[in-house]
């Protein structure tokens, strides 16, 4: 027997601030956990409904636009962080903050998309689709199991918003689209992304990167080793943000059965959240 969960979001949450990270609704996502502020928002929404509102860390303004989720595991790490599994739930709008120590908690507006299709939206959607299968051999780490499932998904929303969840784009556009008010604008956005992606490698004048390339090299050579890369983060600090070089090991984590096809990246730095994938 199939069961299903219903969850009624409250009007205050705490809020997760993500580094480089735009969480959607339906996408599940690993983030790594490092700020003891962070680590506090987490613990409590496990204590509470498990609730918490993940935005953009440069999306602090009252009216940013953000998303509730799901904390649907939480796994503590030997060098302190927590590997947390979340699902995006709705979109919802940040009000005043009510709270900033030891984590922020601010009042919150349900701001759902509206679920429209029509003819232009159906043509839209199957260029996307069309158009991120034939990326989709670029992306790196794409689940197999998003490929198959691309036709079924039940609606244009949600077509929408997981491939924006597997855009390997930068989360300035992600953030677009989650901002985006309309289905057709967000497929608009996305298809733009799309042409221009496509464009760069079927001219040939972007090539999978030496990074990419070690890093599955050393996949194929020893699935259980660790693998470094340096990257520049952007850092959410009391001045403002900034970036960062850090170096990103690559690990096979432990999270109690749940096997996500994300690979999960700790950092060398004790004060970066977010999603290293």
């Amino acid at each position: 027997m199939e069961t299903s969960e219903t969850f009624s979001i409250p009007d205050e949450l705490p809020v997760l601030f993500l580094a480089n990270t735009v969480i959607c609704p339906y996408a599940v996502v690993p983030l790594s956990i490092q700020s003891e502020e962070s680590k506090a928002a987490i613990r409590n929404a496990l204590m509470r409904d498990r609730l918490i509102v993940g935005v953009k860390a440069q999306e602090t303004d009252p009216t940013g636009i953000a998303t509730v989720c799901r904390v649907a595991k939480a796994i503590g790490m030997p060098d302190g962080s927590l590997q947390v599994i979340v699902q995006g739930l709705e979109r919802v709008r940040l009000g005043e903050v009510l709270q900033k120590n030891p984590f922020y908690i601010s009042r919150v507006a349900l701001y759902p998309d509206p679920q429209t299709s029509d003819a232009t939206i159906t043509a839209l959607q199957e260029t996307a689709i069309e158009q991120f299968l034939r990326l989709a051999p670029f992306i790196p780490h794409l689940p197999a199991a998003v490929i198959d499932s691309m036709s079924s998904y039940e609606t244009p929303l949600m077509v929408a918003y997981v491939i924006t969840t597997f855009l390997y784009t930068t989360s300035f556009q992600q953030q677009r689209v989650l901002e985006a008010d309309m289905v057709k604008e967000k497929f608009e956005i996305i298809t733009t992304y799309l042409t221009e992606e496509l464009a760069k490698r079927e001219l040939g004048t972007q090539k999978p990167t030496k990074n990419q390339i070690g890093l599955e090299s050393a996949q194929q050579t020893n699935p259980s080793s660790e693998f470094q890369q340096k990257k520049s983060v952007v850092v959410l600090g009391k001045n403002g943000t900034t970036h960062k070089d850090v170096t990103l090991t690559l690990r096979n984590f432990d999270l109690g059965g749940y096997q996500p096809s994300w690979k999960i990246w700790s950092c060398n730095q004790s004060n970066i959240t977010g999603v290293f994938a």
